[in-house]
């Protein structure tokens, strides 16, 4: 089976997959296979709903009220839902202020 195999200049031919996976590994270049298409078009999807789901959470008014009202571990599952990495010994204000600074972004 034949695979279109990308050379580091640029430059795609068409090479059967044994002879592609070779000059891979020497560092040639790169190639996908049919699996691997269909792969990262899945990957590509799942990645779609994650962004639409990031945006929704985004549009989500998140005032400092509603945010002092709520608990340290509430407080943490919301910025690791938001993707607002924290450092695990951060206080209430320090996790506060990080999700006010990525939401301001």
């Amino acid at each position: 089976m034949k695979v279109p195999f990308t050379y580091k200049n640029g430059r795609v031919v068409s090479l059967r997959r044994n002879y592609a996976v070779v000059l891979m590994k020497l560092g040639k270049g790169s190639f996908q296979d049919q699996t691997a298409l269909s792969e990262s078009a899945e990957v590509q999807a799942s990645l779609s709903d994650a962004k639409t789901e990031l945006d929704q959470l985004k549009r989500v008014p998140a005032n400092s009220i509603e945010l002092e009202a709520m608990e340290e571990p509430e407080l943490r599952e919301y910025a690791k839902k938001l993707g607002v990495s924290v450092h695990y010994k951060a206080g209430k204000e320090k996790i506060i202020k990080a999700i006010n600074e990525f939401l301001a972004k």
